[in-house]
């Protein structure tokens, strides 16, 4: 996830990996 690279906070990391199945 684009969004996940640019952001490393740690509620935002969570939800983007719900968010992509865990898509990494």
């Amino acid at each position: 996830t684009q969004v996940n690279k640019e952001r490393t906070q740690p509620l935002d990391y969570a939800v983007t990996l719900e968010a992509d199945g865990g898509k990494f």
